[in-house]
């Protein structure tokens, strides 16, 4: 019985760590970057690839549980310092813009028309980097009339 709580446990936990440093890199520097309101942890329960999460923590259990203890340490270790790297502010910005970013997007409130680059869609918001001033704009989803 305590093996399988193991493997369950590590199938949940392994991925944290690199998981947390990416979107960490991805909160620093590029949502506070443009002004974005958005909780560290919406970001990350919406945008994670969940099918990605489940199948490393498979795989890192799977590594832990068999006698490749060694290896899987070293490939996690190797991840982890990998999704560092999105603690560089100018990584993480381009790896956050290819991620999120949507150009070229118009959003419609009432009678007038907003260009721009669509920095994030959130669960509430739009955050529009505006073609006229160069400044985020936020809009609430339910006020705009279109987005596209």
């Amino acid at each position: 019985m305590s093996r399988i709580l193991s493997f369950i446990f590590l199938v949940a936990v392994t991925p944290l760590l690199p998981a947390f440093f990416f979107f960490i890199g991805i909160q620093t520097g590029y949502i506070d970057h443009y002004g974005i309101v958005e909780y560290f942890n919406v970001i990350f329960v919406d945008k994670i690839s969940w099918i990605a999460y489940w199948v490393s923590g498979l795989f890192f259990a799977l590594l832990f549980m068999l006698p490749y203890k060694r290896l899987a340490g070293t490939v996690l270790i190797g991840f982890t310092v990998a999704s560092m790297s999105m603690l560089l502010p100018k990584f993480s910005h381009d790896v956050a813009y290819k991620m999120f970013a949507k150009k070229p997007f118009h959003i419609k409130v009432k009678r007038w028309t907003y260009k721009g680059i669509l920095l994030y869609e959130g669960r509430e918001h739009y955050y529009l980097l505006s073609d006229d001033n160069n400044r985020t704009m936020t809009f609430k989803k339910d006020e705009i009339d279109e987005a596209y």
